[in-house]
């Protein structure tokens, strides 16, 4: 069914146009105008402003736990004007608004954001694509206080980060990426692909969605710059035979199956 933006109280003397996310009842949204990036939740039965960030504004957000929970990326937007970002991933109780969690988040790149949720409403996954590239960022939300998980990130080349993301096992224990360039940080701080020999190194990304353990599996030392290229391009997915094992093409002759629970590689 169509919203009509314009019966919800204005925000700022504007309507919004475009809704960030549904609560799982369809009792509250929470929209955005594209045009100042200023957002509130809104009730639909009121059509009036139940919630508005006030200093601030949502880049992306999830409900969880059947609704009793909201999760959402917040940049500060004193800040701007400056160009310097400053980005608060939150989790809150809903409808109480009350704080459940607050911890800095560290995108790769500025950029777009969308984010999801696992199966297990354990591990937030936020795509983000810039101008050139796009990536992945990995946030493990845990009672005990959620994380972002930095070096499990990852980017690859042009914007298919939207188009071909990590594959869920059949179980959804591991959230498992396709072949992609090994980023590190260099002494400065800066992410860079890692370089063994004058080759970049290549690998898969695998994520334990229930404990947040994360491991980068080097495919090999040296991989032919042909072929890590033609990988590169072809951005395949990993390819699940069972809840253990999956399959890892290079995009040639050349397959790896992986198996999870040992972490170990077979060439095919």
């Amino acid at each position: 069914m169509a919203i009509k933006f314009q019966e919800y109280e204005p925000l700022n003397n504007q309507f919004p146009n475009k809704i960030l996310a549904r609560h799982p009842s369809g009792l509250y949204l929470l929209m955005t105008i594209t045009q100042t990036q200023d957002c509130a939740i809104w009730d639909t039965r009121t059509k009036k402003i139940y919630w508005k960030p006030e200093n601030g504004s949502v880049k992306t957000a999830v409900w969880l736990q059947q609704g009793s929970q909201l999760v959402f990326i917040l940049v500060n937007k004193s800040n701007i004007k400056e160009m310097d970002y400053f980005y608060v991933f939150y989790r809150i109780h809903w409808p109480d608004m009350k704080i459940l969690s607050s911890i800095p988040y560290e995108p790769c790149f500025e950029g777009m954001f969308k984010m999801t949720i696992a199966p297990s409403e354990s591990l937030a996954v936020v795509q983000w694509v810039t101008q050139g590239s796009s990536g992945w960022d990995f946030i493990f939300i845990d009672t005990n206080g959620d994380k972002q998980l930095k070096e499990a990130g990852f980017e690859v080349d042009g914007n298919d980060a939207y188009r071909i993301p990590p594959i869920y096992s059949p179980d959804n224990s591991y959230l498992v990426s396709g072949y992609h360039t090994l980023w590190i940080r260099n002494q400065y701080s800066y992410v860079v692909p890692k370089i063994q020999e004058g080759f970049e190194v290549g690998c898969v990304t695998i994520i334990h969605t229930k404990t947040g353990v994360y491991r980068h599996i080097i495919i090999d030392d040296m991989i032919s710059q042909k072929d890590h290229r033609l990988a590169k391009f072809r951005k395949l997915q990993p390819q699940f035979y069972d809840i253990t094992h999956c399959g890892i093409s290079l995009g040639g002759k050349t397959n790896y199956i992986i198996d999870l629970s040992t972490e170990t590689i077979i060439k095919n």
